[in-house]
């Protein structure tokens, strides 16, 4: 409609009160016409004719009923005209006479005028439409895939159809029309059985994706025309047939050390999201499997390392179709991972879940950053001569190490070898259980190897480190 839905209902108002003589006792609804008259809101209103809009349905089919009275409130003599859409004219159908009010009932759609002619008075003459509302929903179309589900009420009329009447005011008639489309719905309501599913139940066409279901379901779509009349429907079961892969990734370092540490990544079908979550250790790193996928059946995973595949090497370090494959030390060398499970189920939809941000580091000795001074006073503070530090990452992803420390006169004061992060550091005695070393300068040496096989040892990790008491 034209004009904002508060002038309307005042409009209505009026032009009711003033078209009393005109009414339509069994009516549903009622609407004015909106015919090309003068702008002045007052006359506009006296001069729009009322629409009778009456629902039908096919087990109820009903027509409409419209009763005129005479507003001298004498026996009078009334000519019923029913408006030709072909001629665009008002053609006679019926007269009724000696009475003050009468009612025509099983009227067809369309335009009626009357003349009241009671042989005193000037003759009246009035007019109005009828709409017979046959709204429905004839079925609600599915298009179930595995990526999505569609879901669409077909109506009667069709969503594209018009209510079509006419400005019978204008000296040249002119065809006007009531929408029926989607944007003209009073109300719409989508449910399922089950919960969550349809999002936004207001929109006239439900497209359910990312995921599509994976439950079975019925949907039922309540609609309300823009006279007002309602129409359900309701689907039959729809399975569902979407596959949606899932799963969640453990990392944890320092694996059986009471300093164990490890971090869950729950990975979706969205590698945007994944990504945003990132990893980066030392190697190793161990993985634990969690498969949370849902409605599938079939499986495979995929373990790659993409430093290998740029080298020429084979990529793959893990192929398995098993539900949750066990995985075991599979980050040792440094480069940067991704995990890739493919999902399948008895409908053949398929989905993936991928993750691209397992990051090793390399093996590392910094040996410009290593501490050069230590004070074992027992004071709490730069007690130990440690090559990592809680202020710096020194060493990494080593596999094997070995420290040696000298005295200046090339004496060995101390010794270890196995996982640097079991060293507890130098506490500046023999062996750290004997006799207290004297203050001055100690040589140390470095033996290690790195889990990418890379070698240290030489010049290159040997330095001073001055003890002071």
């Amino acid at each position: 409609m034209r004009k904002s839905v508060f002038i309307i209902i005042i409009l209505l108002t009026i032009s009711i009160t003033a078209k009393s003589q005109i009414k339509s006792l069994t009516k549903d609804a009622v609407v004015l016409t909106e015919y090309d008259v003068k702008n002045d809101i007052t006359y506009w209103a006296f001069s729009q004719d009322s629409i009778f809009v009456f629902f039908s349905d096919v087990t109820a089919p009903k027509k409409g009923s419209v009763t005129v009275k005479n507003p001298n409130n004498i026996p009078a003599q009334f000519d019923w005209f029913k408006f030709n859409d072909l001629n665009l004219r008002f053609e006679s159908f019926k007269t009724t006479s000696g009475v003050s009010e009468t009612t025509e009932n099983n009227l067809d759609a369309g335009g009626y005028k009357i003349i009241i002619n009671d042989g005193i008075n000037a003759k009246d003459t009035l007019s109005c439409w009828i709409f017979i509302d046959n709204f429905r929903i004839k079925r609600i179309k599915v298009n179930s895939t595995c990526t999505h589900l569609n879901l669409e009420p077909l109506t009667v009329p069709g969503i594209a159809e018009h209510y079509n009447y006419y400005d019978i005011k204008r000296s040249s008639i002119l065809p006007l029309k009531i929408d029926n489309g989607e944007s003209s719905m009073k109300s719409i309501k989508w449910e399922s059985t089950t919960s969550g599913i349809i999002k936004d139940p207001s929109l006239f066409r439900q497209s359910i994706s990312n995921p599509a279901p994976i439950e079975n379901s019925k949907y039922k779509v309540s609609l309300k025309d823009v006279f007002g009349k309602e129409a359900v429907a309701e689907t039959d079961e729809v399975v569902g047939i979407a596959s949606v892969a899932g799963l969640k990734l453990t990392l944890i370092q320092n694996k059986d050390r009471d300093d164990e540490d490890s971090k869950d990544i729950t990975l979706t079908n969205s590698t945007e999201d994944n990504d945003k979550t990132k990893f980066k250790g030392e190697a190793p790193v161990y993985a634990a499997l969690e498969n949370q996928s849902k409605n599938s059946s079939i499986f495979k995973w995929s373990f790659y390392n993409d430093i290998n595949l740029r080298s020429g090497a084979d990529s793959i370090l893990l192929s398995s179709t098993d539900e949750t494959p066990s995985v075991d030390n599979f980050f040792y060398t440094p480069g940067k991972y991704k995990v890739k499970l493919i999902t399948e189920n008895i409908h053949g939809c398929i989905d993936s879940a991928v993750y691209n941000n397992i990051k090793i580091d390399s093996s590392l000795i910094k040996k410009d950053h290593l501490p050069n001074a230590f004070t074992p006073n027992g004071d709490g503070v730069n007690d130990i001569f440690n090559v990592k530090t809680s202020e710096k990452d020194n060493v990494k992803s080593l596999k094997d190490f070995t420290i040696n420390i000298y005295t200046k006169n090339g004496k060995k004061v101390y010794s270890f070898s196995g996982n640097y992060k079991d060293w507890e550091g130098w506490n500046g005695k023999r062996d750290n259980d004997g006799s207290e070393m004297d203050s001055g300068i100690y040589y140390y040496t470095i033996e290690a190897t790195g889990w990418d096989k890379r070698s240290y040892k030489g010049k290159s990790v040997t330095g001073f480190i001055y003890l002071y008491k």
